[in-house]
């Protein structure tokens, strides 16, 4: 399945402010999150990112449980 980056973003609830430029997002009620990140190798396991937007201070999202199937995951931010 192919969606647009808008698309890919409103599965989560996320409306992106500029279609565009916008690398990440957050919803109406801020409860979710959204950051695009792009792999170096997508066939890799397990992936390295290769660009992760934003990148302005020291927190990062961790993974905490994946679903391979659907693309569907659960992060926490942690202090690096």
């Amino acid at each position: 399945m192919t969606w647009t980056r808008a698309g890919a973003f409103a599965q989560v609830g996320v409306r992106l402010r500029n279609n565009q430029w916008s690398w990440s997002g957050r919803s109406e009620d801020g409860q979710t999150v959204a950051v695009m990140t792009t792999a170096k190798d997508d066939k890799a396991n397990p992936r390295e990112v290769e660009r992760c937007y934003p990148v302005t201070d020291q927190r990062r999202l961790q993974l905490v449980d994946v679903d391979y199937e659907t693309g569907a995951h659960v992060a926490k931010m942690v202090t690096v």
